[in-house]
């Protein structure tokens, strides 16, 4: 039997939809790293500490989802890139912020 009795899901793609959440995770990681050090090219250190803070709330954000529906035992290996997405879209609305107010 390749499911538990009343959940309905399939174990293989449960497994699978863990590991591939937690490769993402992993790869969101390292978008975070290297959105602290994109931080630390703005002119203004304000906007590179804003751009930090909002890149650990969007890793955060996505790997806390990721864990609390996999513990829910439904699909959730998209939330490491709704993480990746928030913390890249954070950084343009930052970067866009930046440049008008030193322009």
């Amino acid at each position: 039997m390749t499911t538990k009795p009343g959940t309905g899901r399939n174990r293989a793609l449960g497994y699978l939809d863990v590991v591939v959440g937690v490769i993402l995770t992993l790869i969101s990681g390292l978008f975070l790293l290297i959105m602290f050090g994109e931080g630390d090219r703005f002119i203004n250190p304000v906007f590179g500490n804003l751009v930090k803070v909002l890149a650990v709330v969007g890793w955060f954000g996505g790997t806390a989802m990721f864990i609390w529906f996999a513990s829910l035992r439904r699909y959730s290996f998209y939330w490491p890139i709704a993480g990746i997405v928030a913390m890249f879209f954070f950084y343009y609305v930052i970067l866009f912020i930046a440049s008008r107010t030193i322009s």
